[in-house]
């Protein structure tokens, strides 16, 4: 991504611990790109499982001696990074954005913003609500009921992040929007409700913003220490390389011991995005919290189905759905008569989460193995997807920041934390700048005979002809469709 920079007046700059952890986080971008460059999908894995007190059993990679020890200095340097406003090996702003510049392809520039009034404004919010946030939305009754001709409404409730505590100098999140299928109606923030046209309206669609920006990186981080890690450490423990059940999750698979001890850092640690980012006194414990709100849904269980994100969503569910069910009849996978398909569930069962343990062998599950199956597959790849990746290539922190600085001036760029939006773009750079696999690659050279490749085969072209059709259709679209196969990838990895 290439910005023009425009100097933004009145707009803060980045602060000195933003250069240190700047230098931190390109430093582990080399050290990412020499772990990962085109490992092939049959690589030799080497990982070690972590007991974390918090999240449980986590893979991490094991390198190469010669990568850990050149691995040594980053984790030292990372663990001793300032963050009080002392300055690291970076003297000005531009030596921070040059170097890291060099690593990361593009970068925004450390002081200027791309500033995109149109990531501002109503209808784009709406265009958030019905897409990435899609997912998440109930239906809503409003208080009194609804006119006999009123428009059904639906509503994105966070009011639920209130009960994590800011760390000083910051807003604690919460709020809930409700909106019809055309424009948003409402906001309510801490009791209060506010409606377009309010004096305060711009305020908080931008405090809502960044509330719903730091939950959806809670939620991808919930997504990568439960069905990530747990799926990796399962089916490297249980399944031999040999069983078909193994091949068919080969590319789901792909890079996740690498992200997870990645994520540990940017992530997860105490100088992570979710300690620096969003204003909680605690990341880790931000992420349990959403952990323990989380649940499990299956495509066909989610309560707002109109949107065209969601039809979207459904057309790859039902064709991934579809390749798991003709692979598991062909090769007759069951729990019943394979142990191992049998310890497997088991473990996702009681790791991950019950229902994953299927109605064959736990009575707090309703689902089959090939519900299972796809809903993983799906988790790894198209939900990865959906959850991620909500900057649409903005860098105007009046957008982005998933913190709000508390202050009482009307004026947005007063609440708008730069700190955070620094951290952020860095993780995303070093999350996507990598290699990866795509739904529109070809699986079929794992499978060990030709009846399974030609059902991976089958659902690869599919996915194909699907990138071609949206492609054509996103040409020239204000509200582009988001979920491409071809820009999506098959492992959360990604």
């Amino acid at each position: 991504m290439t910005v023009s920079p425009t100097r933004v007046e009145g707009a803060p700059r980045w602060s000195r611990s933003s250069m240190a952890l700047c230098e931190v986080f390109t430093d582990l971008v080399r050290f990412s790109r020499e772990v990962d460059r085109k490992n092939p999908l049959t690589e030799d894995v080497q990982f070690r499982v972590a007991k974390d007190p918090m999240f449980g059993e986590l893979p991490l990679v094991k390198p190469p001696l010669r990568l850990a020890l050149k691995a040594l200095p980053l984790a030292l340097r990372w663990r001793f990074t300032p963050t009080k406003g002392e300055p690291g090996r970076y003297t000005s702003f531009d030596e921070a954005h040059d170097d890291a510049v060099r690593y990361f392809g593009s970068l925004p520039d450390p002081e200027h913003y791309d500033v995109r009034e149109e990531h501002l404004g109503d209808a784009w919010l709406h265009y958030m609500l019905v897409s990435k946030f899609s997912l998440w939305l109930e239906p809503h009754t409003p208080e009194g009921g609804a006119a006999a001709d009123a428009k059904p409404q639906y509503v994105l409730d966070l009011e639920f992040m209130r009960e994590l505590d800011a760390a000083p100098g910051y807003e604690r999140h919460g709020g809930r929007v409700v909106i019809d299928d055309t424009r948003v109606l409402c906001i309510t923030l801490h009791g209060r409700m506010y409606r377009p046209g309010d004096p305060a309206w711009e305020l908080v669609k931008y405090r809502f913003r960044a509330c719903s920006f730091a939950w959806v990186t809670l939620l991808h981080t919930v997504l990568h220490v439960r069905e990530a890690a747990k799926l990796f450490i399962a089916t490297y423990r249980f399944l031999p390389h040999t069983h078909p059940l193994h091949a068919l999750l080969l590319p789901y698979l792909y890079g996740t011991h690498r992200n997870v001890a990645r994520l540990q850092r940017t992530v997860t640690g105490a100088r992570g995005v979710t300690a620096a980012v969003a204003g909680f006194v605690s990341g880790p414990a931000a992420i349990d919290f959403v952990a323990k709100r989380t649940g499990l849904r299956l495509p066909p269980e989610y309560p707002v189905q109109w949107t065209e994100h969601y039809r979207d969503l459904r057309a790859i569910w039902d064709a991934l759905y579809a390749q798991v069910d003709a692979y598991v009849r062909l090769y007759n996978l069951d729990p019943a008569t394979d142990p191992q398909i049998e310890r497997w569930l088991r473990y996702l069962g009681a790791h991950a989460h019950p229902r994953l343990a299927t109605r064959a062998l736990s009575p707090d599950s309703d689902l089959s193995l090939t519900d299972v199956v796809a809903y993983l597959m799906f988790a790894m790849s198209v939900l990865h997807f959906s959850i991620g990746h909500t900057l649409n290539g903005t860098t105007d922190p009046r957008y982005i920041s998933a913190s709000v600085v508390r202050s009482d001036s009307p004026d947005l760029w007063s609440i708008v934390s730069t700190r955070d939006e620094c951290l952020i773009r860095m993780a995303v750079y070093a999350t996507i700048n990598r290699h990866t696999y795509r739904l529109t690659d070809d699986f079929s050279d794992l499978c060990v005979d030709n009846r399974g490749k030609a059902i991976v085969r089958a659902f690869s072209e599919a996915m194909r002809a699907r990138t071609a059709e949206m492609e054509r259709d996103n040409e020239g679209r204000a509200y582009p469709r988001l979920l491409v196969p071809g820009a999506i990838g098959s492992s959360a990895a990604q």
